[in-house]
């Protein structure tokens, strides 16, 4: 798994839909990767941004396969599919 911590984090995006309601984009880059996240309200938005630069300014390691913090859940594995059921065939 590969990890850096070249992380940038912008401010929160508001969007109005088609109904008039609004969502709110969380936006970031993490190696040079564009990556976001929309909620319905503003609060989780601000929520789960505020998680973002937490990990950041306390130098936590980004994980270059989903844009997360290291500390942000379980590990990602970064095998294929077609690996996975492999490995599945052989072991059953």
């Amino acid at each position: 798994m590969s990890t850096t911590f070249d992380v940038r984090i912008w401010k929160l995006r508001e969007k109005v839909g088609r109904r008039g309601r609004k969502s709110y984009t969380v936006r970031w880059t993490v190696a040079g990767r564009e990556w976001s996240k929309s909620y319905a309200t503003k609060a989780l938005a601000e929520s789960f941004r505020a998680k973002l630069v937490t990990a950041q300014k306390e130098e936590e390691a980004f994980r270059a396969v989903d844009g997360l913090p290291v500390s942000a859940g379980r590990e990602v594995d970064e095998r294929s599919w077609f690996a996975f059921a492999q490995q599945y065939v052989d072991m059953k």
